[in-house]
């Protein structure tokens, strides 16, 4: 087994192999906003049925002149439908995300320094 210790230095972050993923639940028409400080991959899961779960822009915004992705999947884990995943402006996506119930949705997206809006580049959605 591998053990890590001892403090990680500024800026250093593993990519990669999930340690750059972090996981949220999202209750009852709850929200959530995206923390680049935690990883470039959130895992957000919707807990109740019938309602809308919103996705706020993702904080910080990347530097005017950097190259950004970030990957976000969508698991309604909720025991039935939710009717929307309702998504900040700052996302173009090419299509609505699942709302069925077990499904998982992930979308991959880049940033786009000449709007400051992150764009859909990949999606992968497991039945």
């Amino acid at each position: 087994s591998l053990a890590v210790t001892g403090t990680e230095p500024a800026g250093f972050r593993q990519a990669g192999n999930n340690l750059d993923t972090y996981d949220v639940s999202v209750a009852s028409g709850g929200n959530h906003t995206p923390d680049r400080t935690r990883g470039d991959h959130v895992r957000i899961r919707a807990t109740s049925t019938g309602v809308a779960i919103t996705i706020g822009a993702p904080t910080p915004n990347p530097a005017a002149t950097s190259f950004a992705l970030l990957r976000i999947t969508f698991w309604n884990n909720a025991g039935g439908a939710i009717t929307a995943w309702t998504m900040n402006a700052a996302y173009h996506l090419t299509a609505a995300i699942s709302t069925v119930d077990t499904n998982i949705t992930t979308v991959t997206l880049r940033y786009n320094t000449d709007t400051g809006n992150w764009h859909e580049i990949s999606r992968a959605v497991t039945t």
